[in-house]
């Protein structure tokens, strides 16, 4: 647990039969009947998870925005749609804040149904990487707040550290992102910024890692400190 990227994660519900079911036809038949309902239950995981939260630091917890882990390539083609990418956008409008699409895939992975847990914790080291116009979302996002998210003592313990440097070789840089966010102060340098990362299953952790050690990157080079915190649908 020390070596995660992430605080934690939190799942709606738990991945049994038929949930297992409805997700199939969801992703794999298209079904879009299902996407109402999934997205309610993010929708109320989300409220279990800030009154968790909010209980644990003692004040009103809420993600500065939402995320979610992006589906490769080919499963894009294949399903038409991303399926963690819609849930976000669900819950991002119910809750009324904004959605920032700000990782992307390096490399095309295997099924992780298709692997086992060291596979799956071994194939996903590197996948990601934040995409080319992250920087310009995180800077217009932190410019039309001018009042600090109010995060700078209270939890920056909390901040779990990377398992691994940020300019780690095996993390892919987006070197395109060059100019940081121009902050008012330097108070605000030390500014934590709650990210809510959206996924539709999680197992063994390591896609959530991986994508948290992303975002870090990304807030190092906007010159601000990210908390990531998981919302998954269901946990197997």
């Amino acid at each position: 647990m020390q070596r995660r990227s992430f605080l934690l994660n939190r799942s709606a519900v738990r991945y049994n039969t038929d949930i297992r079911s409805w997700l199939a036809a969801y992703k794999y038949r298209g079904n879009e009947r299902y996407e109402g309902v999934f997205g309610q239950l993010m929708v109320e995981g989300y409220y279990r998870l800030q009154a968790e939260l909010s209980t644990h630091f003692g004040f009103e917890w809420s993600p500065a925005w939402i995320t979610s882990v992006p589906a490769s390539t080919n499963r894009l083609q294949e399903r038409g749609f991303d399926q963690a990418e819609q849930m976000a956008r669900w819950l991002a409008a119910d809750i009324k804040l904004p959605y920032l699409p700000l990782l992307e895939r390096t490399r095309q992975t295997m099924k992780q149904s298709e692997q086992g847990r060291q596979e799956r914790i071994r194939s996903m080291a590197g996948v990601f990487s934040y995409s080319t116009m992250a920087g310009s979302l995180v800077q217009d996002v932190l410019q039309r707040h001018h009042k600090p998210y109010g995060y700078i003592n209270r939890i920056s313990s909390y901040i779990a550290s990377p398992a691994v440097p940020m300019q780690a070789p095996s993390l892919q840089t987006n070197q395109s992102l060059r100019v940081p966010v121009q902050l008012e102060d330097e108070r605000d340098a030390n500014r934590v910024i709650p990210i809510l990362l959206i996924d539709d299953i999680y197992t063994t952790g390591s896609t959530i890692h991986n994508c948290a050690l992303a975002l870090h990157e990304l807030g190092a080079q906007c010159c601000v400190k990210f908390q990531v915190i998981s919302l998954t649908c269901a946990r197997s």
